[in-house]
Formats: C-alpha cells, sequence, structure tokens
C-alpha cells in the first residue's frame, strides 16, 4: 500500500487487521511525500475486508477490500463419482466430478476438462467441461455396451497428472 499526498510529513501506515495478513513494520513518510508498506493476504481465494489504519495530524481509518483470486491451474483431483457400479450401456447413477485447484488447493474456474475412458466405448453427455465458479466440473458418464471395470481419466492442458475414476459395468 501506498499513501500519498501533498502534507505527510509524520504520517505512519500501521499494520492492518484481517485474518493472513501480513505487513512491514510501520513507515514513517519521510519528507512528506509518501510512505510505503507491503501486505501479504492470504493463500485462500475470495473477498475479505482489511483495515489500515494510517495516522496522520487528523488520524484516518481507511477500509479496503482485497481479493485473492486462484491461481493457474496446477492438478485436477476426483471430487465425486468414484468406484461407481452400473448395467451396461447406461448413464451411471450419479456424475463424475473433479476439482480443478491451483497449487493452494482453491478451485479455478474456467478450465476445460477433458473425460476420456480410453477407447472403452463409453460416452460423455458432455465432453470437454468447464470448471464452475468453485473450479468443479461434472459430467454424466454412460457406461460402454460390455462388462468389466473401467478407467475414466479427467485431463487438463497443461498439467501433467489426470484425475482417474474407476468404473464397474455388470
Amino acid at each position: 500500500m501506498t499513501l500519498t499526498g501533498t502534507n505527510l510529513t509524520g504520517a505512519t501506515i500501521v499494520n492492518v487487521s484481517g485474518f493472513g495478513v501480513t505487513a512491514s513494520a510501520p513507515v514513517v513518510a519521510p519528507g512528506g511525500l509518501s510512505a510505503t508498506t507491503t501486505l501479504t493476504i492470504t493463500a485462500t481465494a475470495g473477498a475479505t475486508v482489511r483495515n489500515v489504519t494510517i495516522t496522520t495530524p487528523g488520524a484516518a481509518v481507511v477500509k479496503t477490500n482485497e481479493t485473492s483470486v486462484p491461481g493457474p491451474a496446477a492438478s485436477v483431483v476426483v471430487a465425486a463419482g468414484n468406484f461407481q457400479t452400473g448395467p451396461a450401456s447406461t448413464p451411471l447413477p450419479n456424475q463424475l466430478v473433479v476439482k480443478v485447484r491451483d497449487q493452494y488447493v482453491n478451485g479455478v474456474p474456467g478450465i476445460s476438462v477433458t473425460f476420456s475412458d480410453a477407447g472403452a466405448d463409453g460416452s460423455f453427455f458432455s465432453n470437454p467441461v468447464i470448471s464452475d465458479a468453485s473450479g468443479v466440473a461434472r459430467v454424466t458418464y454412460t457406461t460402454p455396451s460390455i462388462a468389466g471395470t473401467f478407467k475414466v481419466k479427467a485431463a487438463v492442458p497443461k498439467i501433467t497428472s489426470t484425475a482417474t475414476f474407476t468404473e464397474t459395468v455388470q
């Protein structure tokens, strides 16, 4: 945060209240032109309110709204729908659900997720699927026409690991 003004001699930026926030030591404006301190917000995405106290000859409290947003997609993991059993050529009872996460496990929205059963002859209602605001992507899977245990993988571009489901057809 930088405080700038015409006469800030002796102004001090004092830390900030709010979960997960750190700031450097209070900074006194040298020569009255500006003062700077560094704030680090949490790794958890979402909007929060921070209280920053700035003392000047006529003290004021400034409230800022800061929003941390998810970083780039770093992993895709199974969230629901694993280990289901269903008859041949029918949709499984529950959708296959994955979560696309950044390095801090925040959900990453707007990411294309492609599901594949490696040619086992099952089908997906929609494919690829775009992750929602929480980083969740879900798809309905119709089982192959033959009995057996099948692996369904969910992949995200530029991420080497995949989320793998194991589904059984009776």
